[in-house]
């Protein structure tokens, strides 16, 4: 299983290979617990739900194709891959219309990864005696859809037809 990493935006079409593989992938999730204290037990653990999966990873933009570590002959400019970095983050921040979506990270090998996701964290950077190269580190959050029914879309309840309640009539009482 070779590694490879993907970021695309189905909304846009834009596709971005990374052309060096990360060194290290960190893969994050957890428990969302609430702790309560119960009186004669002590502390009680409740989970209350998971955490959104988190993914960080560094690696950089290469000016050259060296097939010793580039994943693709096909390189993008560094400045070019480090712009649709930039134009994700963007689009949450000041959103155009219609363009909200998460982008679909996927990464091949020993863990499989295929999932949307936002780009929460972005950072760039340049060494020096390594002219046109840009270093960068990323981080990703799970995006989670959340569905809302509105009234129309409810389903018609199996309850039959309701008949409207007779009418209570007091008697007159010692007739």
């Amino acid at each position: 299983n070779s590694l490879l990493c993907y970021i695309m935006d189905e909304q846009t079409g834009t596709e971005l290979q990374l052309p060096v593989n990360p060194e290290k992938i960190t893969f994050k999730w957890g428990r969302k617990i609430e702790t309560v204290n119960i009186l004669n037990l002590g502390e009680i653990d409740f989970t209350t739900g998971e955490k959104l999966t988190g993914i960080s990873f560094s690696s950089f933009f290469p000016n050259a194709y060296v097939p010793a570590y580039c994943t693709t002959a096909n390189l993008s400019t560094p400045q070019s891959s480090n712009a649709v970095m930039n134009a994700w983050k963007s689009r949450y921040q000041e959103p155009t219309p219609g363009l909200k979506d998460p982008v679909r990270l996927i990464i091949t090998g020993a863990q499989e990864i295929n999932m949307l996701a936002i780009v929460s964290e972005y950072e760039s950077n340049e060494h020096g005696g390594e002219p046109g190269d840009i270093y960068y580190s990323v981080s990703f959050r799970e995006w989670k859809e959340i569905f809302i029914r509105t009234d129309s879309e409810e389903k018609p309840s199996n309850r039959t037809s309701m008949k409207e309640r007779p009418k209570l009539v007091k008697l007159p009482t010692g007739l």
